[in-house]
């Protein structure tokens, strides 16, 4: 009899074993999919003249789409232990060859989502005629703290996509 339950006992520990190192797999598989996925479901539309004055302050918006929304469409405001922002970081120039490293050390103006789709910007002004663009990078990112979700693992998994953005402006006199 104790042959047995010391059998079963072993046999129970290495099941337990198998479970958890085939669970650790499963989640990094998904995180490696939802890192593929993340990369090439993103939409931007910008919602700004083509064409403006010289001189002349414009505001627009950005409607943008992002696999993101599949965690939360909350956006700065902390819910169920998950928090999300979206930025945009831009600058006016008539260059498009930029990296993303480059961009990354410039002064840019950064405005933030006022939800999960919208991302509006204002006083954009040109005072030279010519061919510019409004081009940066949209960075959506999202937290969550495990703690408030499920027991406590004392981990915070964090979520963040990057796309450039641009947007072709002519400039001309009134």
């Amino acid at each position: 009899m104790k042959i047995i339950r010391n059998s079963l006992s072993f046999v129970t520990v290495i099941i337990s074993l198998l479970i958890i190192s085939c669970r650790e797999k499963t989640e990094v598989k998904k995180v490696a999919d939802l890192k593929k996925n993340i990369e090439t479901k993103i939409e931007v539309e910008f919602k700004f003249p083509d064409t403006i004055y010289r001189n002349k302050s414009y505001k627009g918006e950005i409607k943008y789409s992002g696999v993101l929304d599949t965690v939360t469409t909350n956006v700065m405001e902390e819910k169920d232990g998950i928090n999300r922002y979206i930025i945009y970081s831009f600058i006016k120039t008539n260059n498009l060859n930029y990296s993303l490293n480059q961009l990354r050390k410039m002064k840019l103006d950064t405005v933030g989502a006022i939800d999960n789709h919208t991302i509006p910007f204002y006083d954009i002004k040109f005072t030279e005629v010519g061919t510019y663009y409004l081009y940066g990078i949209i960075n959506d990112h999202v937290t969550i703290d495990t703690n408030k979700i499920s027991k406590p693992t004392n981990r915070v998994r964090i979520i963040e996509n990057e796309a450039r953005a641009s947007h072709k402006i002519v400039v001309i006199n009134k």
